[in-house]
Formats: C-alpha cells, structure tokens, sequence
C-alpha cells in the first residue's frame, strides 16, 4: 500500500509542478464545461497551430511527389497517346463479333463509351435517351449505388445534374396538374390506347396507397410556398379546416403520401397521376378523391375506369363500405356516376392478400401464436412446414419440394407484412 501512495504522491506533486502552457488541451479528455476562459483561447490556438502545421506537411508531401514525376515520371509522346486512345477502337471488330446486332443494347452502351471517350470536355457529351432510362432506373433503386458506378471510373455514366433534368422537368404539385395529364395523355397515345380499331383497349384501372415520408416543411423556390401541410385537395381540405377549427386544432404536418397510378388493361401503360399530403387518410377523405379521379380520367384522358386496387388497410374498407346499396351483402361493385352503363369493380391487391395469408399460416400454433388454424377437425401449423422442409427437403437426397428452401421457412428473414390480417 505504501508503495502505490507513494506513487500517487509523485504525480500529485508533478501536477502541481506543472506549468499551464505545458497542458495540450485539444489532445485531452477535458470538458468545455470544466475549462476556464483562458484554457478554451488555449485550446483554440493549439488547434489553429496544428492545422498550420498539417497543412505545411500537405505542402511538402505535394512538393515531394512533383519532384518525383519529375524525376522518375515517363512523358507519354503524341504517339504512343494515339496508341492508348486507339486501343479501344482495336477491340471495336470483336466486340461487333460478339454482338453482331447493331441494334442491341450492347451495341448502344458501347457507342455511348466511345463517343464519351472522344468528347474532349465531359459536358459536350449527349447520352442517347435509352442510356438516359437505364440510369434513371439505377438511381430510382438505390442513389449511393449509381454515385459509386459514376465515381469509380470504370464507365461513364451521366452526372447525378443532367439526370435531374429528365426526372424533374414537371414541377412537382400536389393534386392534379394540367402538365401531368399532357404527359398521361401522351404516353398512352403511345401504347395504342386509343387504337380506334380495338376500343377495349382503353380500359384501365386506379392503383392508390400510402407512403410514409420524412415529416418536414420544404420551401418551393417556384411558387414561394410551404410544402409539408396536410392538402387532400380542395374538398378534403375544406373538411379538415372545419374539423381542426372544431376541435381547436393548428394546421399539422404531412406524414404519409397518397399516391394513385392509372393502369391499362390491355397494355404496359402505368403512369403515376396525382399525390395528395396528409396525415393519415380516412374514408370519408378518400371517397370524394378517388370519384374526383375518375372524374378527371373519363372526361380528360377519354379513358374507361374499370376497377379499383389497394391493399385492405382500414380506410380502404371502410371507403369501399360507404358504395353499399341496400342489404348488399358484399360490395364488390359501384355504378359508375360517369357512365351509369358501365360498373367500377373493386379488387384486393393479389401481392396483400398472398402476404396476409402467409402471415395468418406462420403465426397458427407457431410464432406469436395469434391464429389457431384448422380445416376438417385438423389443425394447420406452419410447424408442419417447418418438418416437412427439415425432415424430407434439406438433408435428403431426394427432395419432394425442391423450391422450397430455408429462407422460406425462417420467420426472421421475412418480416411480417402490415397488411390487415
């Protein structure tokens, strides 16, 4: 013991022995909080000498490569950089070999390379529009992702600022815009929609649901707004002022999207339409804008709505309850108001339904345990899954299920759907 207090004894006193200028602060654990005036201007100066002395180091060391390129460096000659630049061309014959096509997309990336290759300024480039579509897809699937294959120099690609130009050349609006419907009109000219020969062509169909968004206020540089305030068009707003001056309430912020797609019948025609903000959508919000749609697609676009899709959320429900005539038992159709002659069908979304299902069969005596399933006096386990897969399909040579496979089975690897169950 009195050869660890003497130790003590001797850092105390070497403490004490210390001066203040001696104490590097910016290389310590020291809180702001317990430092005093003096020590923070200490700590500032130290910093500020440390940067300048960094950046002589950064000097140096670039001062140091220069001479070395210099030195040791190879000069490549106007020959041998014609060389370079037509290594290139000289693997243009097998590349044609190889893709003879002339109209492949190979064909046309390639192209693209070389003519980017030749440009002597990057900005003088004009990218083919299919090149335009395939890196707008990249970057629609994952931004960081494009960003590496532009930065890595492996190809060139378009930059991240002329991309932007192709996916924003509408102003994004809430509700429902004249450019938007142009742009709807035009695309479904062009995929023989109103092919005067084949009128069933024109049927289509409204997809809508809810996306949740980052809750937030933007300001709009065009119009001098506030964007991030609930706006469900000119009927639901009405509504929600009245329901907000009822019950006292201030204007909130948006946290989901209600978006709504038209979808053709008879063709690859899918076109996002329109947007709404709000806060979470009821039924009574829903109803006037999904008729408002239909509204707008019979008598704009010259287009038949035939069915309603989404999911079975709540207001969804609840939406399709209020089309109920009478004592119908189930209500699976409308008269539609713009055409008493035809009928807007109502349609579960497939994908939903699939995932509802196989959510009810994994929590059934298994899991949570929320579903006790059963058909002809018999229980239905996602246990008998799991033994099937275990005892008969994983280790066995010969498998009855060869599709199915541990991720199948494993509950954690696919989380549960929020879909109604």
């Amino acid at each position: 013991m009195y050869k660890f207090g003497y130790v003590l004894k001797k850092r105390i006193d070497r403490a004490k022995n210390r001066s203040p200028d001696d104490i590097v602060f910016h290389h310590s654990s020291y809180k702001h909080k317990y430092m005093s005036r003096n020590e923070r201007c200490r700590k500032i100066n130290q910093q500020k000498t440390d940067i300048n002395s960094l950046q002589h180091q950064v000097w140096k060391l670039k001062r140091e490569i220069s001479q070395e390129i210099q030195k040791k460096g190879v000069t490549v000659q106007k020959h041998e950089h014609k060389e370079l630049s037509e290594l290139r061309a000289v693997c243009t014959p097998e590349f044609l070999k190889a893709f003879p096509d002339s109209n492949s997309r190979q064909c046309l990336f390639w192209e693209q390379q070389m003519d980017h290759h030749q440009k002597p300024d990057s900005r003088g480039m004009r990218w083919h529009p299919m090149i335009i579509r395939w890196c707008l897809y990249i970057r629609s699937k994952s931004e960081k992702a494009y960003e590496a294959m532009h930065e890595s120099g492996f190809i060139n690609l378009p930059s991240n600022r002329t991309l932007f130009d192709y996916s924003h050349f509408l102003t994004n609006q809430l509700g429902f815009q004249a450019d938007v419907f142009r742009a709807a009109y035009s695309q479904a000219k062009s995929c023989g929609l109103y092919d005067e020969t084949s009128p069933w062509k024109c049927n289509v169909g409204l997809l809508f649901d809810e996306i949740k968004i980052k809750e937030d206020l933007v300001y709009d540089k065009h119009s001098g707004e506030l964007i991030g305030y609930c706006n469900l068009g000119d009927t639901g707003n009405q509504m929600l002022a009245y329901e907000n001056v009822q019950s006292d309430k201030a204007q909130e912020l948006v946290k989901y999207m209600l978006v709504i797609m038209v979808r053709s019948v008879c063709s690859s025609f899918l076109f996002p339409l329109c947007a709404f903000a709000t806060k979470c959508t009821s039924a009574d919000f829903l109803y006037p804008i999904l008729w408002k749609t239909v509204s707008a697609i019979e008598n704009h676009l010259k287009l038949n709505v035939l069915f309603f899709t989404c999911d079975g959320a709540t207001p969804n429900r609840k939406s399709y309850e209020m089309h109920r005539v009478g004592n119908q038992e189930f209500v699976y159709k409308t008269l539609n108001p713009y055409d008493p002659t035809r009928h807007v069908y109502i349609i579960s979304d497939v994908p939903h339904l699939i995932k509802t299902i196989r959510n009810n069969f994994s929590n059934s005596f298994a899991h949570t345990k929320t579903r006790s399933l059963w058909k002809n006096n018999k229980n239905i386990s996602w246990m008998h899954i799991v033994k099937l897969f275990e005892e008969h399909c994983e280790l066995n040579l010969y498998n009855p299920c060869p599709k199915l496979t541990r991720k199948h089975i494993d509950h954690e690897s696919q989380p549960g759907c929020s879909s109604y169950k």
